[in-house]
């Protein structure tokens, strides 16, 4: 798209993550979210190898709630405004490709939660 926008220091193919090839816009990036949780869930409902009681039938059902949430907040996002819906995919999808900092970001962010501050974002949107 015309209104792509390279972050400095970031790989340079606009649709996809350089290492895992994470979609690194909202419209794909919610595309492999339903097909996350469509797999878990005929994993869960459609097998017979996983059964309410076993720990990872728990796992799984904790996966699925958590997807549903990633499905439904980028959504809501991108219908408020899908210019930022694509930036903050952008920059997740870059952020989950390379891992490294994940650890430290969602300290800071617990940190600014209980200070009351607002959450210090990865990008201006």
């Amino acid at each position: 798209m015309a209104d792509q926008q390279v972050l400095p220091g970031m790989p340079d193919n606009p649709e996809y993550t350089e290492l895992s090839k994470i979609p690194r816009r909202a419209e794909g990036f919610q595309r492999m979210l339903h097909e996350d949780f469509q797999r878990q869930w005929d994993r869960l409902f459609g097998s017979d190898n996983v059964k309410p009681g076993d720990l990872e039938f728990a796992h799984l059902v904790s996966m699925n709630v958590a997807v549903f949430s990633q499905i439904y907040l980028l959504g809501v996002l991108r219908s408020i405004n899908p210019v930022v819906a694509n930036k903050a995919t952008e920059v997740l999808a870059d952020q989950l490709d390379f891992g490294d900092s994940l650890g430290e970001w969602a300290y800071q962010w617990r940190e600014e939660l209980e200070a009351g501050q607002p959450m210090t974002l990865l990008f201006e949107p």
